[in-house]
């Protein structure tokens, strides 16, 4: 499985990519972060350098609403991930 990575998005120096991993449009990613196999970034967010994102983590992905739900049907802001976090699996 190969990755997927748009032209639009911004790798920092020494990031490490897993395999199946997809990063959508204007993604940006810091200096030494990992990610780990087939994760889903989104587009839009934005994490901060040394981050570890483990396997198989979709990160940056806007809710979806059941019909019935009352919460506010608004975009959210995109996803921001402060410097040295990790995110875990799944």
């Amino acid at each position: 499985m190969c990755n997927q990575i748009s032209e639009s998005a911004q790798l920092g120096a020494d990031v490490i990519l897993g395999t199946g991993v997809v990063i959508e449009d204007d993604v940006v990613l810091g200096a030494a972060v990992a990610v780990g196999n087939n994760v889903t970034i989104y587009a839009g967010t934005a994490v901060g350098a040394r981050t570890t994102i483990g396997n198989n983590a979709v990160v940056g992905k806007q809710p979806k609403l059941g019909r019935r739900s009352t919460a506010k049907r608004e975009t959210l802001p995109a996803l921001r991930i402060g410097e040295d976090c990790t995110i875990g699996v799944g």
